[in-house]
C-alpha cells in the first residue's frame, strides 16, 4: 500500500488461489527461488460408509475431475490438474500470478521428517499454564452447554502431559473447579470436572476474569507459558467484586497472560470480549452451537495440540 509516496511491502504466505481472490491485481505473488511446496487435495472415498454415501463421494469426485469441475477450480483460482483445461485467467499476471512458476518445486515431506520436526518442537515450546473460564449461567441450559463441554473435553485431551490447567466455571459465582492440574496426571479428574457442569444462575463474567488473572498470579512460572480461555454466552449481570475497565484488563493481562476469548452466540458481549483478547495479544472468536468444537480446535493448534503440530 502507498502513504505520502511511500511504498509499503508485506510478505505472508499464501495460495495463489487466495491471490486471484482477494488480491485485487494489487497483491503479487513472489516464488521463491529456492523453490516452493504445491498444495494438493486429493479425493477419498470412505470405505467404512454406507453404499449411497460412497456412491456419492465417487459422483463428486468424477465431477471434480471433469472438464467442467476443473475449469470451475480454474475459475476459483486453483490450477487444474487435467491437461484438457489449460492456464489462463484469472492465473494470469492482471491478478497477480506467474503461470510459469513455480519452476521448482518441493516434495512432500517424509513421515520422519514431519516426527523430527513435531519432536523438535515439543521440545522446544514451553508448557502451557491454563486458566479456563465457562459460562455456567442458566444461558447455557439444552445444546450450548452440552456443545461447550464436548469442544472443552477434546481440547483437554489434546493437551500436552506437562502443561497445567484451572477451570473456573462462573454463574451465579465463580467455582474453581481444577486449580492448576498437571494435565498427565488429572487429565480424567478434569474431564469428568467439564462434564458434570451445569448450567444455572447468573453471569459473573468479571468476577470470574479477575480470579482467573489471580490464579495465573499464584502459579506462574518461567518455565511455562500464561494463557486464559475465556467463553461467555451474555452480558455480565451478578459481579460485584470487579467491572470491566482498565484496572481489571490490566490484572488480566498481567504475568505476560494471552487471553482468548469466545463470544458464544449473537447475545454474547462482543464489544468486551473483543477488547479484552486485543488486550492480551490473544485471538477474538465469534462462535455458536455449530463452530464451537472447530474454535477449540484452533486454540489447540496454538497451544502446540495435536491439532497442530502434535503432542
Amino acid at each position: 500500500m502507498s502513504e505520502r509516496g511511500v511504498t509499503y511491502l508485506a510478505a505472508a504466505v499464501m495460495y495463489e488461489s487466495t491471490i486471484v481472490q482477494h488480491g485485487n491485481g494489487d497483491i503479487v505473488a513472489v516464488y521463491p527461488l529456492e523453490g516452493t511446496f504445491v498444495a494438493t487435495f486429493p479425493a477419498c472415498v470412505n470405505q467404512s460408509t454406507d453404499s449411497a454415501t460412497q456412491a456419492a463421494a465417487v459422483a463428486f469426485r468424477d465431477y471434480l475431475l471433469s472438464e467442467e469441475g476443473q475449469q470451475s477450480a480454474l475459475a476459483n483460482g486453483l490450477r487444474p490438474v487435467s491437461d484438457a483445461v489449460p492456464l489462463g485467467p484469472p492465473l494470469d499476471a492482471a491478478h497477480g500470478v506467474d503461470p510459469s512458476q513455480p519452476q521448482v518445486v518441493f516434495n512432500a515431506p517424509s513421515v520422519e521428517s514431519v516426527y523430527a520436526v513435531q519432536e523438535l518442537w515439543q521440545a522446544a515450546r514451553k508448557d502451557i499454564n491454563l486458566v479456563m473460564l465457562l459460562d455456567t449461567s442458566g444461558s447455557m441450559r439444552g445444546s450450548k452447554i452440552e456443545n461447550m463441554r464436548t469442544a472443552a473435553v477434546q481440547f483437554v485431551e489434546q493437551m500436552g502431559d506437562d502443561d497445567t490447567i484451572s477451570i473456573i466455571a462462573f454463574d451465579t459465582e465463580p467455582q474453581l473447579l481444577v486449580n492448576h492440574a498437571r494435565v498427565g496426571e488429572a487429565r480424567n479428574n478434569v474431564v469428568n470436572a467439564i462434564q458434570s457442569l451445569r448450567a444455572e444462575g447468573d453471569t459473573t463474567l468479571f468476577d470470574a476474569i479477575g480470579d482467573g488473572a489471580a490464579v495465573i498470579a499464584a502459579t506462574t512460572s518461567a518455565d511455562a507459558t500464561n494463557a486464559m480461555v475465556v467463553l461467555t454466552d451474555g452480558q455480565d449481570t451478578r459481579s460485584y467484586r470487579y467491572r470491566f475497565d482498565d484496572e481489571l484488563v490490566e490484572t488480566a493481562r498481567a504475568n505476560d497472560t494471552t487471553i482468548f476469548t469466545i463470544a458464544y452466540g449473537s447475545d454474547a458481549d462482543r464489544e468486551t470480549l473483543e477488547d479484552l483478547a486485543l488486550a492480551a495479544n490473544g485471538n477474538f472468536f465469534l462462535g455458536d452451537e455449530a463452530s464451537i468444537a472447530a474454535i477449540y480446535e484452533e486454540m489447540s493448534a496454538a497451544f502446540g495440540g495435536s491439532v497442530g503440530v502434535g503432542r
